[in-house]
C-alpha cells in the first residue's frame, strides 16, 4: 500500500491508498505544495530515508513513474526526475520490463552517506556552539556523556 500525503499550507489536501500487487508496501511520502523545496527532492529525500532506515528494502518494486506523479499531484517530469537522482545515488535500479526496484545497499556507501550527515549536521553544531561560547573540549565532553548515557 502507497501512503502520500499531499499539502497545501498545513492542512491536508489528499490521502491515497494505493494498493498495487508487487509495488512496495510501506512507502510512504508527504507532499508539501507550499515547501520552498522543490517536489522532486521531497520525493528524493523520503524514499532516500526510507531505504537507508531500512523500511524498503532490497528488491522492492516502487511504485510506476506515472503512478506516482498522479498520486503526488505533479507532473510525470518530476517523478522522472526524483527517480533519477535515486538511480544516480545507487538507492534504486531501473529494469526494463519491471521498473523501478529498491538496490541492494552497499556498506561502504552507507558509511559514506553516513559520514556526509554527519560532517553537514557537525558544521551546524560548530555553528550553534561558536554562537554560545562554548568549547570543542565541552562539545567532545557532552558527546562521551551521551554515549555513557546511553551504554547503561
Amino acid at each position: 500500500m502507497l501512503y502520500i500525503l499531499v499539502m497545501y499550507s498545513s492542512s491536508v489536501i489528499g490521502l491515497a491508498f494505493i494498493p498495487r500487487e508487487g509495488v512496495v508496501m510501506g512507502l510512504s511520502i508527504a507532499i508539501s505544495q507550499t515547501s520552498s523545496t522543490p517536489i522532486y527532492q521531497q520525493i528524493v529525500d523520503q524514499v532516500r530515508e526510507q531505504i537507508l532506515g531500512g523500511r524498503l528494502t532490497a528488491g522492492e518494486t516502487m511504485p510506476s513513474l506515472r503512478a506516482l506523479a498522479r498520486d503526488c499531484r505533479c507532473s510525470l517530469i518530476t517523478t522522472t526526475r526524483a527517480y533519477s537522482d535515486l538511480v544516480a545515488e545507487g538507492l534504486l535500479i531501473n529494469q526494463p520490463g519491471r521498473g523501478y526496484i529498491v538496490a541492494a545497499l552497499d556498506v561502504e556507501v552507507q558509511r559514506q552517506r553516513a559520514w556526509a550527515d554527519i560532517h553537514e549536521h557537525l558544521e551546524q553544531v560548530r555553528t550553534i556552539a561558536a554562537r554560545a561560547d562554548i568549547t570543542t573540549d565541552e562539545l567532545l565532553a557532552a558527546l562521551g556523556n551521551d554515549n555513557k548515557a546511553k551504554e547503561d
